[in-house]
């Protein structure tokens, strides 16, 4: 398919899109008929039109339009706590495996220190052990991060799952 006959069609679908969008915000904002039918039984019809004027219509469409963002961002907002943490949390567990993998690369020196460690104590010092101790206290510390940030988002989760249950009972 080549470019105009791509444009045209997407321009058809925009405007049908449009068109339908328009006619369910007005249905939205239009009361009800079967209210209507019931009062108009007990009541005397009235001679104005119950069409809605073009103005009335546009109102209907920005208070549609208001709706409809706000039913859009509401989950968005809602749960971009628990996405934050659980981004967090895989980003804080990708530093703890870094971690673990320098330990790992120099675990070899640093074991066959701790083994001298009774004749010698300062290999415990040698630059590769600080090395590996440093990378053993970093690695704690972004684990413990990416483990409580994943506990904090499955609690944050939970609240807002025994919130909803308890709305609908």
């Amino acid at each position: 398919m080549d470019r105009v006959r791509l444009g045209r069609a997407l321009g058809f679908g925009a405007r049908a899109a449009a068109k339908t969008l328009t006619q369910a915000a007005d249905a939205a904002m239009s009361p009800n008929p079967n209210a209507a039918a019931k009062s108009a039984t007990t009541a005397k019809p009235s001679v104005s039109s119950t069409a809605p004027s073009p103005t009335q219509r546009s109102g209907n469409v920005a208070a549609a339009t208001g709706r409809m963002g706000r039913a859009a961002w509401e989950p968005v907002k809602r749960h971009s706590r628990e996405l934050w943490l659980e981004i967090t949390g895989s980003l804080f567990a990708l530093l703890a495996c870094t971690m673990a993998g320098g330990m790992w690369a120099l675990h070899k020196t640093v074991f066959a220190a701790f083994q001298t460690a009774h004749a010698n104590h300062a290999a415990l010092w040698s630059p590769d052990a600080l090395k590996f101790y440093l990378a053993a206290i970093a690695f704690l510390m972004f684990a413990y991060f990416a483990v409580s940030n994943f506990v904090r988002a499955n609690r944050s989760a939970a609240a807002f799952k025994a919130e909803q249950r308890r709305k609908q009972s």
